[in-house]
């Protein structure tokens, strides 16, 4: 357990309800403990003191053109970010903030190889990953 220390959050999130939700969440833990974080986030979670590690409307991409279009800039992006959060940053934690009616998550390595190899890659390092389905509010989580 850490005590004496801070704890090291990662945040991610791509979109504005996202930077609500987790803010909502990092509030509540800023309560009881003492963060640090880093990770990509909005204006709200900027404020409570994350170090975004670039502008989180750079993952505002939607339909079938835009994701192939910004490819290149969202695959360097995401390494960075891979790279920060496993080598320099090495957080306790890490949460990717999505949207509430997700019901599965999967890598998808059919249509994106390279997130599939990032991910074996950040596994192999040793970043744990764990999927929990939750409800988040500002009154409880």
């Amino acid at each position: 357990m850490i005590k004496d220390r801070s704890l090291k959050i990662g945040v991610v999130c791509g979109e504005h309800s996202g930077d609500t939700l987790g803010a909502h969440l990092i509030s509540e833990l800023k309560k009881h403990k003492d963060i640090e974080l880093l990770g990509v986030g909005g204006p709200k979670l900027e404020n409570l003191g994350l170090n975004s590690q670039f502008n989180f409307e750079e993952l505002q991409i939607m339909g079938i053109v835009d994701p192939i279009r910004n490819y290149r800039n969202l695959s360097m992006r995401r390494k960075k970010l891979t790279e920060s959060l496993s080598k320099g940053y090495k957080p306790h934690v890490l949460f990717l903030v999505q949207i509430q009616n997700i019901s599965k998550f999967r890598i998808a390595k059919d249509i994106d190889s390279d997130y599939y190899n990032n991910f074996i890659e950040a596994k192999k390092k040793g970043l744990k990953f764990i999927a929990y389905r939750c409800k988040l509010n500002s009154k409880e989580i």
